[in-house]
C-alpha cells in the first residue's frame, strides 16, 4: 500500500508537469498567433493607408480645390485648369476637371509649408484617425538631381520654401529657380585627361575648343558663370551664351582654378553655349547657369564639384524616424507638373505639362 501511494504521487506530479507545459505552450502559441494577426492587420492597414494617401496626393485637387495653408481641409496636389469663357460682356474664370497625375506646384509648396508648420494637424488631416506617423518625399526620376522642379510656375507662393531635410526651393518672378550645369568631363574634351596642375580633385579642367552645347533653357533671365584655370600660360578664351561673345576670360591672374562671372542673359529653348579664341592651354572646367541672379558660386569652398548636387536630393516633409520604429511601409506614385500659362486654351494639352517626371513617396510608420 505504501509503495502504491508513492507511485501515485509521482504520477500526479508528472501529469501536472505535462499539463503545465502544455498550458504554457498553448498560451505562447495563442499570443504569438494573436500578435501575428495583429501585425498582419496593422501592416495591411498601413499599406492601404500609404497607398490611398499617395493616390490622393497625385489624383485629387484637395478641398477646397484651390486650397492654401489657411483653409485646407483635404490634401490633394493635382492642378485644376482655369479657362476664360465669355460671360456677358466680360469673361469669367471657369475651373475644369482636375488633370490626373498633373500636379500644381503652388499646392506642393503649400503642402510643405502646412506639414512643417503643424505636423500633428497635418497628420490627422492626412491620415485621419490612424495613430501612425508619416513623411512624404518628392524627388526626380534621376534621384541624384532636382531639375524636375526647375522653372515651375507659382501663382501664389512668393517665398522660398524649405523642406524638412533642409532642401530649399528658391523662386523669383513667380517661378522656381532654374539651373543648368555643364561640366567638361561630360560635354567636351577627354574625360581621362588631367589638366589641372594643383587641383586636389584631378581631372578638373579641359579645353572646350569647338564645343557647342544646346541648353533647352526655360525662357527667363539667367546669370552665367564659368570655372576656369589661369597661370602664366595663355589660357584666355571667350564664351558665347547670348547673341555676342563675352569679354576675354581665363586671364584673372590668380594662378588657380576659380569662378568668373560672365554676365546676365535672357535664354530660351534655342540658346546654346559655345567658345571662341581658345588655344591649347585654355582650361575650362564647368559652366554654371542659374536664374538666381544673386547666387555667387565663388563663395564655395572647395571651388570644384556641382553646387546644384545636394547631399540629399529630395524634398522630405513630415516626421522621419531616426531609429526604433516597429513597422514602416511606403508607396510611391509618379506624376508630372502643370507648366503652362494661367489660362491655357486647351486644358489637359500635353504642351502645358512639364517634360519631367516627379516621384511622390508616402511613408507610414509606427
Amino acid at each position: 500500500m505504501k509503495n502504491r501511494g508513492q507511485l501515485f504521487t509521482w504520477d500526479l506530479v508528472f501529469a501536472t508537469f505535462i499539463f503545465l507545459v502544455s498550458l504554457l505552450l498553448s498560451i505562447y502559441l495563442w499570443e504569438s498567433t494573436t500578435n501575428d494577426i495583429v501585425n498582419a492587420e496593422r501592416t495591411y492597414d498601413m499599406e492601404w493607408l500609404s497607398t490611398w494617401s499617395s493616390e490622393e496626393l497625385v489624383r485629387i485637387p484637395g478641398y477646397p480645390y484651390n486650397w492654401t495653408t489657411a483653409d485646407v481641409v483635404v490634401y490633394g496636389l493635382t492642378h485644376v485648369a482655369r479657362v476664360l469663357t465669355p460671360y456677358g460682356s466680360e469673361q469669367k474664370v471657369v475651373y475644369t476637371t482636375p488633370v490626373d497625375r498633373v500636379l500644381d506646384s503652388d499646392k506642393m509648396m503649400f503642402f510643405v509649408q502646412s506639414v512643417n508648420s503643424d505636423y500633428e494637424s497635418a497628420r490627422r488631416r492626412f491620415l485621419g484617425e490612424a495613430q501612425y506617423n508619416f513623411y512624404v518625399s518628392f524627388f526626380c526620376v534621376n534621384e541624384s538631381r532636382m531639375d524636375c522642379f526647375d522653372g515651375l510656375p507659382l501663382r501664389f507662393v512668393r517665398d522660398n520654401v524649405t523642406c524638412g531635410n533642409n532642401y530649399t526651393f528658391t523662386q523669383r518672378d513667380g517661378m522656381l529657380d532654374s539651373r543648368i550645369w555643364l561640366e567638361a568631363e561630360q560635354w567636351w574634351g577627354n574625360p581621362n585627361d588631367e589638366k589641372c596642375g594643383n587641383c586636389s580633385a584631378g581631372n578638373m579642367s579641359l579645353n572646350p575648343s569647338s564645343a557647342v552645347v544646346s541648353l533647352n533653357a526655360i525662357p527667363r533671365l539667367y546669370s552665367v558663370w564659368v570655372r576656369d584655370y589661369d597661370d602664366p600660360a595663355d589660357r584666355s578664351f571667350q564664351i558665347k551664351v547670348g547673341p555676342d561673345y563675352s569679354r576675354v576670360l581665363g586671364v584673372h591672374g590668380s594662378n588657380e582654378i576659380r569662378w568668373e562671372y560672365v554676365g546676365d542673359y535672357y535664354l530660351d529653348g534655342s540658346s546654346q553655349v559655345s567658345f571662341n579664341f581658345t588655344n591649347s592651354a585654355t582650361l575650362v572646367d564647368a559652366v554654371l547657369i542659374t536664374s538666381d541672379v544673386e547666387y555667387n558660386p565663388a563663395s564655395r569652398n572647395p571651388p570644384y564639384g556641382n553646387p546644384f548636387m545636394p547631399s540629399d536630393p529630395r524634398c522630405v516633409v513630415g516626421q522621419v524616424p531616426a531609429s526604433g520604429y516597429d513597422l514602416l511601409v511606403s508607396d510611391t506614385k509618379t506624376a508630372t507638373f502643370w507648366h503652362g500659362s494661367y489660362y491655357p486654351g486647351t486644358p489637359g494639352s500635353p504642351s502645358y505639362f512639364s517634360n519631367y517626371t516627379v516621384r511622390v513617396q508616402v511613408v507610414a510608420w509606427v
